[in-house]
């Protein structure tokens, strides 16, 4: 929570602990780990955290972060992500894209 804030209150309403962890409007119930430290949402940046800059990187990170399923990125929307596919060697790629059904056309501008 620190990094993607408060999950919605209809996530939190399918968890069947939800209660232990947060108040009834879904706030959250705020309390010290066992170092002592008080953890708060939205209050650490993604960016920061990993001591990263690349881009691409975080976005595909993030979207796999989301709280609601429905909306996280599935696993074959991970491996058409630019992330990955630019990090493919050409001879990858290619066997890449066959398993995948991945056109030429579909392959973002950095990886052409």
């Amino acid at each position: 929570m620190e990094i993607l804030d408060v999950p919605s209150q209809d996530f939190l309403k399918q968890g069947t602990r939800s209660h232990m962890f947060f108040e009834k409007d879904g706030t959250p119930i705020i309390t010290p780990n066992t170092k002592g430290k008080r953890r708060y949402p939205c209050t650490k940046d993604i960016q920061q955290v990993l001591e990263c800059d690349d881009n691409l990187f975080l976005d595909f990170i993030m979207s796999c972060l989301i709280w609601e399923p429905e909306k996280r990125m599935t696993p074959e929307n991970a491996l058409r992500h630019e992330w990955i596919l630019d990090g493919l060697p050409p001879q990858i790629l290619i066997h890449h894209q066959k398993l995948h059904n991945i056109s030429d056309n579909e392959l973002p501008l950095s990886v052409k």
